[in-house]
């Protein structure tokens, strides 16, 4: 029966059975299609008891009529609710009719009474006539005239205006281009210095894992008692001693009578106490920092933070998420930037959350920190060395389609690697080549996931908002049966690059995320390396060139710089009529004189190169973006400093400036990939070191 449904007891008490009992040609419930938590419940929670209920109800059945994804449901509730929300409690209105949308809508508009920026009313606004549209659209094509009367009074309230007429739509886009490229701006000169970094922290957590299981076979295998402590000291890179305390529930109770025990609180076998971190050379006089995440431990922020949390405690973490750029200043309420939303995979046991305060070291809940590192080195990899969208990356899986090996016999003979995928927009299959670096960090990942599942990595339902185009296959990115989503990746990547600092021009904190990143490579790509827009766009899998130039205009620091640097780049990088873009006749000529795809099977200057397309630089491969520098080349970049400071020398000698120019630009190229081997270099020799346990 109907009334027993979950959905209908949650939303019958607010909701008139002529909306909830709606059904498509089949005899289905549209409300059958719902998500339990991200729709059903959100609106039990924060929207049935207001006087839009029934407007949003319907604009919510309409969606899912349309089979919209989960993700595009969940924020049209939350737009519209938060644009009335926000009118009603300033102008005071208590009822549907006491909201004239010529009037509020217009005030909303201008920013008379919002809190929300320009961009935020634009996207509200945006979503309020899209949803009375379609609501519009579905009572014609439904129902008779009596039945299209009766529902007329569901309908959002419509205005004597159109979305168009308020010009905000303009000021929105301009206001997000802004503030998208001055985060760009943030971070566009230090992919190397964040993949350094990540590597660097991912090696650590590795390590830790280690010694934590190294920990907990002594106890069981030895039946040393509970709590146990050790310690080890860490590579130079580092250059600490860490000092841990192994627990478990048992003993921590035992020695601690006022712990807390949640109700929702999985088991935790074992977890560990970080007691404090020294420096090894007792002559550095900088304080000793641990690992990078203590301070997110200790807050308790890894998880969602509970409505039971004290007031202190989440003053505490708002407080913190504003101080790091993770939340505007003016936010309200609580927030989550670090929960994954995916048991097992960052977030940290509620046992272990709930009892920080009482302990004066750190709790560690290891496990699910060690799954999630390694999906966040694929992320920062993957987006800093091809701008890959989200969507792509969570396609990656363990299947012989996707995953493609290239031999080329040489001379001399090499292994290239290709991840086949389906870019947004398209219906097949294209490649996307990767490094043998990237390739290994897979290769890590399909070796947890094995163990996690005792053998085969198990077919899973797609994880993101395009899971109608695609099959249950083996995904990489997945745990626990079920694929990661936009969100689990999204907090995975800044709990991987919390700390490492980026600010705009006005001070601003930035954090990592996907599509910034994206931004930046192209930005790179264009304005730093010189590469024509057509081709970034294809290393982007971007149909309209467009959007690529949108992605790629400098940034304030860029242009600021460019006047000394613009001219010697003009003069020895690019060709200036490449800059124009070329019309398809243009590029197929081209097409045909580099024919044999050049860079994916046959090695480049001092790396390797990621594109399969036409060189875009006709094979002067230095400081291109489409190539990834590689430790192994190293002497040849060296070599080739040497040759252009030689024949710099020589030219300006003469008197040759242009040519002496070029030379200068090789340099600078040659210099930036070099300082890039070396941070690549700096984390594999920490790879391979292995800390020696010391057991009190």
């Amino acid at each position: 029966m109907i009334t027993t449904t979950e959905w209908y007891e949650k939303l019958s008490d607010g909701i008139p059975d002529e909306l909830l009992l709606l059904k498509d040609e089949k005899g289905q419930y549209y409300l059958d299609r719902a998500d339990e938590k991200r729709h059903i419940n959100y609106f039990a929670r924060n929207i049935l008891t207001t006087p839009w209920r029934n407007q949003l109800a319907f604009g919510m059945i309409i969606s899912l009529a349309k089979n919209k994804d989960v993700a595009t449901i969940e924020t049209s509730l939350y737009q519209l609710n938060s644009l009335f929300k926000n009118t009603f409690e300033s102008f005071g209105l208590t009822s549907l009719e006491d909201f004239i949308p010529d009037e509020h809508l217009i005030k909303y508009t201008n920013g008379e009474f919002a809190t929300h920026s320009i961009r935020y009313r634009s996207d509200c606004l945006s979503q309020y006539f899209a949803t009375l549209h379609s609501q519009e659209h579905f009572i014609r094509s439904k129902f008779d005239e009596t039945t299209r009367l009766n529902f007329e009074k569901h309908l959002l309230p419509e205005p004597s205006f159109r979305l168009k007429d308020l010009r905000i739509n303009k000021k929105g886009r301009e206001e997000s281009e802004r503030t998208r490229k001055a985060e760009t701006d943030a971070v566009v000169h230090m992919f190397s210095e964040i993949r350094g970094e990540a590597h660097l922290r991912f090696n650590q957590v590795i390590r830790l894992k280690q010694a934590f299981d190294d920990a907990v076979s002594k106890v069981q295998e030895e039946g040393v008692p509970l709590p146990l402590d050790f310690n080890y000291e860490e590579s130079d890179v580092v250059g600490e001693c860490w000092y841990f305390r192994l627990w478990d529930k048992e003993s921590f109770d035992m020695t601690h009578p006022e712990a807390l025990t949640p109700t929702n609180s999985r088991q935790v076998p074992f977890f560990l106490e970080f007691i404090k971190a020294e420096k090894i050379d007792t002559s550095d006089t900088v304080e000793p920092e641990g690992l990078w995440f203590l301070e997110l431990a200790k807050l308790g922020v890894l998880k969602q933070l509970q409505k039971n949390t004290s007031q202190k405690r989440l003053d505490r973490a708002m407080s913190f998420f504003k101080d790091w750029g993770y939340i505007e200043e003016d936010a309200k309420g609580s927030v989550h930037p670090f929960f994954s939303q995916h048991a097992g995979v960052l977030t940290q046991n509620s046992y272990i959350s709930i009892n920080q305060d009482i302990v004066q070291g750190v709790l560690i809940d290891v496990e699910p920190i060690y799954v999630a590192v390694h999906f966040g080195l694929l992320t920062l990899e993957m987006c800093t060395t091809s701008g890959v969208r989200i969507n792509e990356l969570l396609q990656i899986n363990y299947t012989s389609d996707c995953m493609v090996k290239i031999k080329n016999e040489g001379p001399p003979p090499t292994i290239r690697y290709t991840l086949r995928l389906v870019p947004k927009g398209r219906d097949e299959l294209e490649n996307f080549y990767v490094t043998e670096d990237i390739m290994k960090i897979v290769s890590l990942i399909i070796k947890m996931l094995k163990e996690h599942y005792n053998g085969n990595i198990p077919k899973v339902e797609y994880g993101s908002s395009r899971k109608h185009l695609f099959k249950n296959k083996p995904y990489i990115f997945q745990y626990k049966n079920r694929a990661l989503n936009k969100s689990a990746v999204g907090a995975i990547l800044k709990f991987l690059c919390h700390g490492i600092a980026f600010e705009t021009q006005e001070g601003k904190k930035v954090y990592l995320k996907t599509h910034l990143l994206r931004h930046a490579f192209a930005t790179q790509a264009v304005q730093g390396e010189g590469l024509p827009v057509d081709i970034v766009a294809i290393l982007l899998h971007q149909k309209d060139y467009t959007v690529t130039k949108y992605y790629s205009r400098p940034t304030a620091t860029q242009v600021s710089e460019s006047l000394e640097g613009l001219h010697t780049a003009f003069a020895g990088d690019i060709d200036i009529a490449e800059v124009v873009l070329r019309t398809p006749i243009e590029l197929e000529e081209q097409l045909k004189e580099y024919k044999e795809n050049v860079g994916t099977v046959n090695k480049t200057l001092g790396g390797l190169c990621t594109l399969d397309k036409i060189c875009p630089k006709k094979m002067a491969c230095l400081g291109c973006a489409a190539k990834v520098p590689q430790p192994e080349n190293k002497k040849e970049l060296e070599r080739e400093w040497k040759f252009y400071d030689q024949r710099e020398k020589y030219y300006r000698k003469h008197g040759i400036t242009f040519e002496a120019n070029k030379c200068k630009v090789a340099k600078r190229n040659i210099k930036k990939e070099l300082k890039e081997i070396e941070s690549i270099e700096k984390y594999r020799e920490d790879e391979n070191f292995a800390p020696t346990l010391h057991f009190s």
